[in-house]
């Protein structure tokens, strides 16, 4: 058994995986409410600079992008190693081997959500249009974050185009895999929780989950985010918890939109169990 290593929290931007988070956090708080400014204490962001570089003793601003994958490797080889056991980490990125090394890899949650909706919730996030975010998920060369000049306090992120972020992570065999779908979270948030807790080897009773997923239901944390804000919220969104539905996309993209997200991503859209046709 690994006794440290780290469980990767994974998933393409505005798929659920903030959600995860708090749930997290709730299941390791007795099933406190989360508090949203504390979320990196149970889970940090992987791209976060401040943890590469505290660990890698040097600035990442300037480094380029393959000196940057090199360094976020060796730091996360260096936390898996630091005796201080397991640990979970968020990132968008796609799989690579060189960013996630097996040796530091416990396993994986990955969170998956229907495009059309994704791009709907990612264009309000990016403050871009729809037909922009489309195109933004279309691309192999997609980046999030990362000034060129290294201002941004997160590492680009190497996203690629949604079909390929999904293969990179569901094609992870050589470590467990937990697949959760945005969609089943909304429908049965309880199973969601126990599925996670039991993937994480957390000891949660059936008491304790069912106050974290009541702390966590969408409505309490929007409330949260009224009343305290959310750094994480970038500046240009007038909230980071929208709507927390499913099926959205069905009120926004045009007949030609959601064709075309069809078209770029149904092969894996299928895989997913997720219906191609308009009306699915």
């Amino acid at each position: 058994m690994i006794r440290g290593g780290i469980f990767w929290i994974a998933s393409y931007p505005k798929s659920g995986n903030t959600w995860i988070r708090c749930l997290l956090a709730s299941l390791l708080s007795d099933g406190a409410p989360p508090d949203l400014a504390q979320l990196g204490r149970f889970c940090r962001n992987g791209a976060d600079r401040a943890l590469i570089e505290s660990v890698v003793g040097e600035e990442t601003g300037r480094m380029s992008a393959a000196q940057l994958i090199e360094a976020r490797g060796a730091a996360y080889r260096h936390l898996a190693a630091d005796g201080l056991g397991r640990r979970c980490l968020k990132v968008h990125d796609r799989w690579l081997a060189a960013l996630f090394p097996l040796e530091a890899t416990v396993g994986c949650v990955h969170i998956v959500r229907d495009p059309r909706d994704v791009v709907v919730s990612l264009a309000a996030h990016l403050a871009i249009p729809v037909d922009a975010a489309i195109d933004f998920m279309s691309r192999r060369d997609s980046v999030l974050f990362g000034a060129p000049d290294g201002a941004d306090n997160q590492a680009p992120q190497l996203l690629g185009s949604w079909s390929e972020h999904v293969a990179g992570w569901r094609a992870l065999s050589d470590r467990p895999l937990l697949s959760l779908r945005y969609e089943d979270m909304l429908a049965d948030p309880h199973a969601a929780a126990v599925r996670l807790a039991a993937f994480l080897e957390l000891k949660a009773s059936a008491e304790l989950i069912a106050r974290a997923v009541a702390a966590c239901g969408f409505e309490n944390l929007k409330a949260f985010e009224d009343e305290r804000g959310f750094v994480e919220k970038p500046a240009k969104m007038q909230r980071f918890f929208r709507e927390g539905r499913s099926g959205g996309w069905r009120n926004v993209l045009t007949a030609s939109q959601s064709d075309r997200v069809v078209e770029l991503h149904g092969a894996a859209m299928r895989g997913l169990g997720y219906g191609v046709e308009r009306d699915a």
